[in-house]
């Protein structure tokens, strides 16, 4: 990733620090946009889907950009970056560089889809191997979308660091602002149009501010500042059994998944890593394809989204599509019993033996 990959950068010149990634940023909405905007669908686009290949080379290109830097060993060196975060970078680098040359030589032409069929001879060729409980290509695009994943964590903490750099009243970065209502919860402030928390660092006194800042986020109708994301992401470590087992903990949990767009906020926890450390059987099936003709998605955007479709119905949002459902879900007795069982109805998915059968124990 050398000058050759950035000939538009004499045609931008002219641009500031914040234009300059504002303009990288819409560019990849629209592409994220146009590829389904989504990391975890059946056949990605190794190249311009959703944490592929251009996201990372955009990284780079930013970087370049604003710092001169010559190579992304260079992010930790000028303390862009932490050595961790570099090591990320370089390493889905080399990943996607070798999955994509493979894709070519298999389909002995330039293909940027990890086409269904392409899958498995992929995956053997890597080197990855079949055990009791999930296939080699299973473990392959698990590999695959946690890469993804890791991509757009980046972006984030990228993002979060340029704003604390490049401070301008009214950009918009990583992430869109949002016009809040209501009182701020104490401990958290706005900040931009997005909630942060109002101190430096507040998690080691009170770690249930971890699961707090995605509730307040829920409540506000906003979205959360890249600054507190990032001091999330540096303290999952905090998420313990003494975490888990925290009655305060499970009822914020159970506050967001029976909130308003739940989804949206479990989207949220999900990207952050949160909801993996939290939920540990959940963490299982992260990244998890299903390799059937029925599932588009991976096991925790499927299980996400099925909340969303759950609390769209309750809302009657789809009640030309489901008119039975949207009547019957009002003789619901227990709305938290219900969306419990959806969010769970998976959660053995991957294991050795029926998911039904298993997923009931857990």
């Amino acid at each position: 990733m050398d000058n050759v990959h950035i000939p538009f950068m004499n045609k931008l010149v002219s641009k500031t620090g914040p234009e300059f990634v504002e303009a990288k940023l819409a560019e990849r909405d629209l592409r994220h946009t146009r590829m389904g905007d989504s990391r975890y669908v059946l056949e990605p686009n190794i190249k311009d889907g959703k944490g592929g290949l251009r996201d990372l080379q955009m990284l780079y290109w930013i970087v370049k950009y604003l710092y001169q830097v010559e190579s992304p060993d260079d992010f930790y060196d000028r303390g862009i970056l932490t050595k961790t975060d570099t090591n990320i970078f370089n390493k889905a680098e080399r990943f996607f560089w070798t999955v994509r040359f493979h894709i070519h030589y298999i389909s002995g032409r330039a293909e940027e889809r990890m086409a269904f069929h392409l899958q498995a001879d992929i995956s053997e060729r890597m080197g990855y191997s079949s055990c009791r409980s999930i296939k080699g290509v299973e473990q392959f695009m698990k590999d695959y979308f946690l890469t993804a994943k890791n991509v757009g964590n980046l972006t984030m903490i990228l993002c979060s660091i340029l704003e604390e750099h490049h401070k301008k009243k009214q950009r918009r970065f990583q992430f869109p602002s949002f016009n809040s209502s209501g009182k701020v919860s104490i401990g958290y402030k706005i900040d931009g149009g997005r909630v942060r928390f109002s101190c430096q660092n507040p998690l080691k006194k009170n770690p249930s501010q971890m699961l707090g800042l995605f509730k307040e986020a829920q409540r506000l109708n906003c979205e959360l500042h890249p600054s507190a994301l990032r001091l999330v992401t540096q303290h999952l470590n905090i998420i313990d059994a003494n975490f888990q087992n925290s009655k305060k903990n499970n009822s914020i949990f159970l506050d967001i998944l029976l909130g308003p767009v739940p989804d949206r906020a479990l989207m949220r926890l999900n990207d952050a890593g949160v909801f993996g450390r939290f939920v540990t059987q959940f963490g299982d099936v992260i990244a998890q394809m299903q390799y059937d003709m029925y599932h588009v998605y991976t096991v925790d955007e499927h299980t996400i989204r099925a909340v969303g479709v759950l609390n769209q119905i309750e809302n009657k949002n789809l009640i030309k599509d489901h008119p039975i459902s949207c009547e019957v879900i009002r003789e619901i007795h227990s709305r938290r019993v219900l969306y419990v069982a959806i969010l769970l109805h998976d959660i053995a998915k991957g294991q050795l033996g029926d998911h039904s059968t298993l997923g009931a124990k857990i």
